[in-house]
């Protein structure tokens, strides 16, 4: 699921890079009069006044999209230095997705259509903060649904996403659409790292990204209009991606027609995407697996204008604490820098540890690419913390021959609930695999474990499971165990389950729930947890509000479910262990 969503991520980087070009050309019109009143000049005194240009007539496709990669650098540094001069933005954009997953393996076949489409409004005032809005259909539920053996509805989703954040308070603002209640968080921004460098937009030029363009320059604005080349757009603009979207993009092969406006100041004005009918074979990464994409289209308009962005006063005054604050406790760690792995490929190292204020636990650390013609990704899978799952879900790619460092952020969530403090062990599989060739197999690959704390093995002991109010031992085999703690209503994820897992076996496995009713209606809460060897976890089976309304249910009585194991590396195999079970909170 990690690259299907890469996969995914990677589609929407085409949102945010948008600007190139090759061919420079000016329209033959203005052109034309150009010419024309040269020629006049030759022959008679001048009877009407020059013609005023805003834009650069003489500007090439690469000056123009080096100078508006430059505004999208200072907006986004603008946003995370309070010190800087105020920048303002307003964005107004529509997107349809409609598209279908595909799976054949053998007599096996499982297809389903999904789809999704919107409209956002943003607002961003960097001194004040920023406001967001969009309202969506998607029936993207049905989709999970069916692939996690779930009965799905057909119904689409019709929701509303709203948030505020407000840097003069510090405070983070998110609309809860089950309740229809506003939450707020402690807001976290980043004032270390800029999103774009220098040295990223430097390495962009129009006529490596693009196959075919029409560049053209009016009195007012400057045109972009073509067909992105997505391999060159991998290859030269690597670190840009992996930035702007938390990953690079993945070698997927379709065409992406781009229109795109920038004004005489070369700020971004217009976009319009289109990806026509096309499908995506992935079937090096799961035999049998395609994706057809029927729609896949987007529309921006931005507006730079002077905006206020404030969080209205009823939505101060209503606003409940979400539970997100900083770590409440913390520690120094000892831990001396380490050798993870040194080979023939590279070298990874854990520098230092310490609990960050806002991050929670963080582990520094460097990585060194010592080969001379492949980048590699770094990457740490199936971490545990104290025996509890708690995976930062982290990797980091470097190109060859250099050295890099990087923070490893955990987080405070998952420690929380597992009722982990003071970090003793760490255990993790480290993998080093060649970025280049996304679908291959790891290069290296090893488990390694660590000890912050400065505690010996024999010292460590691992944080008992807690009991629950109404617990019930759903089972307790031999590959492991269930257990059902207690229910409760939570801000954000609605009537919730929460349960206690345990994998005792040597492989990785999923734990899960089908064939799920809630006094008697049938409603998904789409639960599938995959454990590492020896695992153990805290996680919560959660039923949207939404859902519940839409059943008449006030009170839950009773949920009847059944109950699963499975090998979460083969689709197709049957569980491992199933069995239905009625539980009554």
């Amino acid at each position: 699921m990690k690259k299907l969503t890469a996969l995914l991520l990677g589609i929407v980087l085409i949102l945010s890079l948008a600007a190139c070009g090759k061919k420079d050309t000016v329209s033959s019109q203005e052109e034309g009069s150009s010419k024309a009143s040269s020629a006049a000049a030759t022959t008679a005194a001048p009877t009407t006044t020059e013609e005023v240009w805003k834009t650069d007539k003489d500007a090439t496709a690469d000056e123009v999209l080096k100078a508006m990669l430059k505004n999208v650098q200072s907006l986004v540094n603008a946003m995370q230095d309070k010190n800087a001069d105020a920048q303002y933005l307003t964005l107004d954009g529509s997107g349809d997705l409609q598209a279908a997953i595909k799976m054949e393996s053998g007599s096996n076949n499982f297809e389903q259509s999904f789809g999704a489409k919107g409209n956002l409004n943003l607002t961003v005032n960097t001194r004040q903060g920023l406001h967001y809005k969009a309202d969506y259909e998607t029936d993207i539920m049905s989709l999970l649904g069916s692939m996690f053996g779930q009965p799905g509805g057909d119904e689409e989703t019709k929701g509303t996403a709203e948030s505020y954040a407000d840097r003069e308070e510090n405070r983070y603002y998110e609309l809860n659409p089950d309740d229809g209640k506003w939450y707020y968080s402690a807001l976290e921004m980043s004032d270390t790292e800029e999103v774009l460098t220098d040295e990223e937009i430097d390495k962009i030029t129009a006529e490596k990204l693009f196959k075919d363009l029409e560049f053209t320059v009016t009195k007012e604005e400057y045109l972009f209009e073509g067909t992105l080349n997505l391999e060159a757009l991998r290859e030269e603009s690597e670190g840009l991606t992996s930035n702007l979207i938390g990953t690079e993009l993945p070698p997927i092969e379709m065409t992406v027609s781009l229109k795109l406006t920038c004004d005489d100041q070369k700020r971004l004005t217009a976009l319009s995407l289109n990806v026509p009918e096309t499908t995506i074979d992935l079937g090096a990464d799961m035999a049998g697996l395609k994706i057809s994409i029927d729609t896949l289209t987007l529309d921006l308009a931005a507006k730079y204008d002077e905006v206020k962005v404030e969080v209205p006063g009823n939505i101060k005054s209503t606003a409940e604490d979400a539970g997100s604050s900083p770590v409440p406790h913390t520690h120094e760690y000892s831990l001396e820098p380490q050798t993870v792995a040194d080979n023939e490929l590279g070298v990874f190292r854990i520098e230092s540890a310490e609990d960050d204020e806002f991050f929670g636990f963080t582990l520094h650390v460097s990585c060194e690419n010592k080969t001379q013609d492949k980048k590699l990704q770094f990457a740490m899978n199936n971490v545990l913390v104290n025996g509890y799952m708690a995976d930062p879900y982290w990797s980091a790619d470097v190109a060859a021959g250099q050295l890099e460092s990087f923070d490893i952020h955990f987080g405070t969530n998952t420690f929380e609930k597992s009722g982990i403090d003071l970090v003793d062990e760490i255990a993790f599989t480290f993998t080093l695999s060649d970025s280049d060739d996304w679908f291959s197999a790891a290069l290296f690959e090893d488990s390694c474990k660590i000890y912050p704390s400065g505690k010996s093995p024999e010292e460590i002991v691992y944080q008992p499971r807690r009991t629950g109010e109404k617990e019930m031992v759903v089972f307790d085999r031999e590959e492991g165990t269930m257990v059902i703690l207690e229910t409760e209503t939570d801000p954000f994820w609605g009537y919730t389950v929460n349960c206690y897992l345990e994998n005792y076996s040597d492989r990785p496995l999923s734990f899960g729930w089908r064939d799920v009713t809630v006094n008697g209606y049938i409603i998904n809460p789409y639960f599938n947890e995959t454990l590492a060897p020896g695992a153990r976890a805290y996680v919560q089976v959660s039923f949207s509000d939404t859902d519940l309304k839409q059943n008449n249910i006030t009170e839950v009585s009773a949920i009847d479910f059944t109950a699963r194991i499975s090998d979460p590396n083969d689709f197709w195999a049957e569980d491992l262990y199933n069995e239905a079970f009625h539980y009554e909170p």
